[in-house]
């Protein structure tokens, strides 16, 4: 059965090009919804793999949809768009992929790129290991300005509330610990439980909390000057996929051997761009296959988690279609073939070329499962330096 994904944004025009964009993927089903309320009874009834959502929606607005999927779904990972920017966190492993945060504009392919690696994380069972973070989750409370009381339950750590005024922690309490001491505490909590009520009127004033709620976070805000790409936001957040290669280091060394002492020199710089990535790619969903080709279909470098794969035969045979292809494309006016995807009932076949970034004729070939996220797979292998640089 295909994953579903549930996009939540009061901009229609935003879902109508969200939906669009993502029919022609064919790798996840997406249901958009305009509504906060109808969001939510869509979550209570349906199966989600991913929630997609923004701040500002109507009725139900993306704060309270987010505390209500930690009390419901705490296993369901979460996508938040905004307007005002994105959290830059200090340390990597606190852009937790269970809350992702991505800045309003954003290419189509960046929000691909975070909904597979929702996907992956989900399949993993990381998300239901680790749950929503206070880190990841308090900038929200800033960025919309909240005034409330919020209850926070930990598992193993128990129960404790903190108090905000506009977006502005002024008072907290937990067990025998009270302001700036409960709400440091508090803040390093993972797998966390929320719930949200009115602020009481006696803490609507004196603030016993100095420290910024962002410093508390362990984040400063940023804006991207421009729209990134998928592959540039991807590699921004690099933290994300060092959090899903941590988790997988099970998946053992790289394999990768040349076939010849020459070979080895030919390759040398794009296997050194190539093997810092290894890890992540060998934990994306439905891998089974990596190759680094020479122009003529020779293998200079492998790595295989599917020992079924005739990958000497794949590569010579697809090597071939790319190479009729590079014929092809510019004597019809479409210019330089750079890279091929190919769709089989068996599985997805990627064959990137380098030769336009330095690589000297140098190629990748990989393979996943018909269902595998090979779209994360091909943001990922878009990323390789063919210089060396990882």
């Amino acid at each position: 059965m295909m994953d579903q994904v549930l996009i939540v944004d009061g901009d229609r025009e935003n879902l109508k090009f969200l939906e669009e964009g993502f029919s022609k993927l064919h790798q996840f089903k997406v249901r958009t919804i305009a509504d906060g309320r109808e969001a939510l009874a869509a979550i209570n009834r349906g199966n989600f793999a991913v929630l997609v959502v923004d701040l500002h929606t109507p009725s139900i607005n993306g704060l309270e949809l987010l505390a209500l999927m930690t009390q419901h779904h705490p296993g369901t990972p979460c996508i938040v768009m905004s307007e005002h920017g994105k959290p830059w966190f200090k340390k990597k492993m606190d852009q937790q992929s269970f809350l992702y945060h991505i800045e309003k504009p954003f290419e189509l392919g960046a929000l691909a790129t975070a909904i597979f690696i929702g996907l992956s994380i989900k399949d993993e069972g990381i998300a239901l290991k680790k749950g929503m973070a206070m880190s990841s989750f308090l900038p929200l409370v800033e960025v919309e300005k909240k005034t409330c009381r919020m209850e926070v339950k930990s598992a193993g750590k128990g129960k404790g509330f903190l108090y905000f005024n506009e977006g502005v922690l002024i008072d907290a309490h937990f067990a025998e610990l009270s302001g700036e001491d409960a709400a440091l505490e508090m803040a390093g909590w993972d797998r966390i439980e929320i719930r949200f009520a009115d602020l009481p009127k006696r803490r609507s004033t004196a603030r016993r909390v100095k420290t910024d709620l962002m410093d508390m976070a362990g984040a400063t805000w940023s804006r991207q000057t421009s729209t990134p790409s998928a592959a540039a936001t991807a590699a921004e957040d690099q933290g994300i996929f060092d959090e899903v290669s941590n988790l997988m280091d099970d998946c053992g060394p790289a394999e990768a051997q040349a076939q010849s002492s020459s070979a080895a020199s030919t390759a040398g710089n794009l296997a050194a761009g190539v093997k810092p990535h290894l890890p992540a790619i060998r934990s994306i969903k439905g891998f089974r296959a990596l190759a680094v080709l020479n122009a003529a279909g020779s293998i200079l470098l492998a790595e295989v988690a599917d020992q079924g794969v005739d990958l000497e035969r794949l590569a010579a045979a697809f090597n071939d279609v790319f190479n009729l292809a590079g014929e092809t494309t510019p004597q019809e006016g479409l210019g330089e073939c750079r890279e091929m995807t190919f769709h089989t009932p068996m599985g997805v076949v990627l064959i990137l070329d380098f030769g336009a970034r330095g690589g000297e004729g140098r190629r990748l070939l990989a393979l996943t499962d018909p269902e595998g996220n090979w779209y994360l797979l091909r943001s990922r292998l878009n990323e390789i330096d063919p210089g060396g640089g990882a």
